[in-house]
């Protein structure tokens, strides 16, 4: 009975040499306890003593062995448990942290337990494997509350807190409430403490929270903070950091221009060697986001090949580092590229790539996005009905993430697909959401689309009207130019040209179509690009048709 308890707060399995020295009994006696029990289908035994093994037949079994000893017993033998693995296998404490910390824990050694929570944490963090490393760190957390609060105490818990946010965004999605409590707890502990340069981890994820949550305003005004500490520290990697977050926000709001400018300057800091690990600390490597972001500005300022040559390279950054986070958000983002383009045979694969690394490490934030550039790739491709409901649960499952920003691309991306299959009614209502989204979240990057998109469903739904379709796309065009997105401002006058009264007058239609055509340098075989070429084509046979938009 003895051997059974002690087995029990070994494990559920465990080594002849670990029991023999935690009980303490001599060789025969022990020998004949554990045959006992095996003839008695307690234990399963492999091997021979002295290098036999044994595994308790059922848990049921382990379970109650284990709590048939004392409370007080218990604590000890794991305890003793712990200091023995430690002493026959010392490597215990680097390969396997979390075992001492479950021993130490139930053992009621609060500060060795929160030692090797910690450190499990942090080892399950380096392998990206981010359900794990969640659970350590919670608990290293529960651990630290068990001391008194003192400045000490602050100093762990920030660390711990900052730590946590990582994998909790990378599982929970950026916007979880779970990531608002780490990161909303680690500012606090800053402000307590004062220090600016540990304030800053804290205030970038909040600021990805806000950011990701679609609280534009909120995240600009945390942006805005996080330059200034940087500015103050005179920090390169602080400031590599700041620059994408002003860049990540300056884009959704809209200012596409100084969202191309900021990732230059934060590319321009950018040191592969010393900035490599950013990506375990701060979610996802700034390099690669720089990248992406400098990319996708590309293409809405009228640069399709650089925007694909800048997207490419991020690919190939991200996947350099192993880092699953950083390569889900590339692939995703240059399937958004190529998909925009029209090249939806790459888009797709790309997806599937980023479907593929998101499914095996369980984020979920970047599997929705891989998911609705699959379905746009599929729509593209033909597969408009497959392609639409997978856009459509792409989308619900970047809501169930907490997410709100790139909320009006998508809705309008997938308005544009309603409209192509005759469901106009549907698309002006997913329109109808994404306006109000831009007026809520200020997110004004997509906005020209959204107006040029609205302009084609009120002609589908009402071709009598085509003053109103027109003062949409016009819309649309006022504020393309504003925002210098020539690519959406080539869409929107290329559907202009198309509305009934603006193909009876195709001289002056095809030289408005024909100013922002030719201000393209590159990429005349993109999609969006080769349509208007067409256009230009009827225009001068003055037999222009429907909208291929």
């Amino acid at each position: 009975k003895e051997v059974a308890q002690i087995a029990a707060v070994v494990g559920r399995s465990f080594p002849y040499a670990l029991i023999q020295r935690m009980s303490g009994i001599g060789g025969s006696a022990l020998h004949n306890a554990l045959l006992s029990l095996s003839e008695a289908d307690v234990l399963l035994c492999q091997g021979r003593p002295p290098d036999s093994k044994y595994q308790f037949r059922h848990f049921l079994i382990q379970d109650a062995a284990y709590h048939s000893l004392p409370k007080k017993k218990r604590r000890e033998h794991h305890f003793k448990v712990a200091e023995v693995l430690l002493e026959l296998r010392p490597e215990t404490a680097e390969i396997q942290p979390e075992l001492l910390a479950h021993h130490y824990t139930e053992a009621g050694d609060v500060e060795r337990a929160l030692t090797h929570w910690e450190r499990a944490g942090r080892r399950a963090a380096e392998r990206s494997a981010n359900v794990e490393a969640i659970n350590h760190f919670s608990q290293a957390i529960h651990m630290l509350m068990k001391f008194p609060e003192d400045t000490d105490r602050n100093r762990r818990e920030l660390s711990l807190q900052l730590a946590l946010g990582a994998p909790l965004m990378a599982v929970k999605g950026y916007a979880a409430p779970e990531v608002e409590k780490a990161y909303g707890r680690a500012r606090e502990l800053c402000r307590s403490a004062s220090e600016d340069i540990q304030l800053f981890p804290a205030v970038h994820g909040l600021w990805q929270f806000y950011m990701v949550g679609g609280k534009l305003p909120a995240a600009r005004e945390l942006a805005e903070q996080l330059l200034g500490v940087a500015q103050n520290t005179g920090d390169s990697t602080l400031l590599l950091l700041a620059y994408r977050s002003l860049a990540t926000t300056a884009f959704l709001q809209g200012q596409i221009v100084r969202c191309r400018d900021l990732t230059e300057m934060g590319l321009a800091l950018y040191d592969r060697r010393r900035h490599s690990s950013l990506g375990l600390r701060y979610g996802h490597d700034p390099g690669v986001a720089h990248g992406l972001y400098a990319a996708w500005a590309l293409w809405l300022l009228g640069y399709p090949e650089q925007a694909l040559k800048k997207a490419i390279e991020a690919v190939a950054w991200a996947e350099s580092l192993s880092h699953p986070v950083s390569v889900a958000f590339a692939r995703g983002y240059l399937a958004v590229v190529r998909n925009s383009c029209g090249q939806y045979v790459e888009a797709a694969a790309d997806a599937a790539a980023a479907k593929d690394i998101s499914n095996a490490h369980q984020l979920a934030l970047w599997l929705s996005v891989a998911t609705m550039m699959e379905g746009w790739a599929r729509f593209g491709l033909g597969e408009s009905e497959e392609g639409i409901a997978q856009f459509e649960h792409g989308v619900a499952e970047w809501r169930r993430t907490g997410a709100s920003a790139g909320m009006t691309f998508f809705l309008v991306t997938l308005a544009e697909a309603y409209r192509k299959t005759g469901r106009f009614k549907e698309g002006m209502d997913v329109l109808d959401e994404a306006e109000a989204l831009v007026t809520r979240n200020s997110e004004h990057y997509y906005e020209a689309e959204l107006y040029r998109v609205k302009g084609e469903l009120r002609f589908a739904l009402a071709p009598q009207d085509e003053v109103a379709a027109e003062a949409e796309i016009k819309r649309a065009i006022s504020i393309a130019r504003q925002q210098e997105t020539r690519a959406l401002q080539l869409r929107a006058t290329t559907s202009l040209c198309y509305l009934p009264h603006r193909r009876s007058r195709p001289q002056e239609t095809r030289q408005v179509l024909y100013e922002i055509y030719e201000s393209f340098s590159e990429g005349l075989g993109t999609a969006d690009l080769m349509v208007a070429k067409a256009a230009l084509e009827a225009l001068a046979d003055a037999k222009a048709n429907t909208s291929p938009y």
